[in-house]
């Protein structure tokens, strides 16, 4: 098996890993914990991928090589907090804090020169980030729901990451996609752990820092990974559609969802196309839109 092939690293390895370390997760820390922290598998994973693919370069420089230490920083904030509860306040906090620590840091290299493009960036980022927490950790405690968005939003910004000339950062958000998948296979046909804190920021916050440097180095339009966040309201919006009760309700209802989820992913495809351009390289392209190198 060549590990270096696209469709190993981004398909079948987070797939395997995932699945994999939910197994060891649930072992090593027994029937108490085990089952609380194991969406750990999703973000440990999808780490494992990264730095297959990426490496590690210490100390980072560029935007890309802070990406394994973001999500590893993430993975261990989501575990702290599930493992040492302390209330409903330290997790708000957080949720509040890290992804502002995030996306200054990704965009530390632009910010060197003032420009209304990188501000604009990062507070587009910020918002965006507090919104797809705050819907994540509705619905942590239904771990079909929770994996599902992130299921289907994954593909979708690996979607538009490819569209937009990265296959690089396409490789890891479908590596994303399937460690979810994996994830979820431990857990098919009936769940049996909790997405919990640790899924909500190692995982939903992968996402975050993949979208945001798919926004930073690409030209990815932002009306289209502005679309891709409405999977994260697809339940809310299905549960509101008729009719809302009966057989007839409950046998619409997954499909009111999985139509909702898929609207936004193919308009944003769509909105990319009409942006994308020809690159040298079809295999890696990471390079700073035109729009965030325009001088203040």
């Amino acid at each position: 098996m060549d590990l270096n092939h696209p469709l190993i690293q981004s398909v079948l390895l987070p797939l395997l890993l995932a699945f994999a370390l939910t197994a060891v997760v649930r072992g090593a820390l027994g029937n108490l914990w085990g089952p609380r922290l194991a969406s750990l598998a999703i973000g440990g994973a999808l780490w494992l991928v990264t730095v297959l693919i990426l490496g590690l370069s210490l100390p980072p420089h560029s935007a890309l090589q802070k990406l394994p230490f973001l999500l590893m920083g993430s993975l261990l904030l989501g575990f702290a907090l599930d493992r040492w509860p302390s209330g409903r306040g330290l997790p708000v906090l957080m949720a509040l804090l890290w992804p502002l620590l995030v996306f200054l840091w990704l965009a530390a290299n632009w910010m060197l020169v003032p420009r209304p493009g990188v501000l604009l960036a990062v507070g587009f980022l910020y918002g965006y980030a507090l919104l797809v927490f705050w819907r994540l950790d509705r619905v942590r405690r239904r771990t079909d729901m929770a994996g599902a968005m992130l299921f289907g939003a994954a593909l979708g910004l690996g979607g538009v990451a490819l569209v937009s000339a990265s296959l690089a950062l396409g490789q890891l958000a479908f590596a994303l996609a399937t460690a979810v998948g994996g994830f979820m296979l431990w857990n098919w046909p009936k769940a049996r752990d909790e997405f919990g804190l640790v899924g909500v920021f190692g995982a939903g916050g992968a996402w975050l820092i993949l979208l945001g440097l798919v926004l930073l180095l690409t030209d990815a339009p932002p009306m289209a990974l502005a679309l891709l966040g409405l999977v994260f309201f697809a339940d809310a919006l299905s549960e509101r559609l008729p009719p809302r009760g009966g057989s007839l309700g409950r046998v619409l209802r997954p499909v009111y969802l999985v139509v909702i989820a898929v609207i936004p992913i193919v308009l944003a495809l769509f909105i990319s196309t009409l942006g994308g351009e020809d690159e040298d390289s079809p295999y890696y392209s990471l390079r700073s839109p035109e729009w965030l190198n325009r001088p203040g």
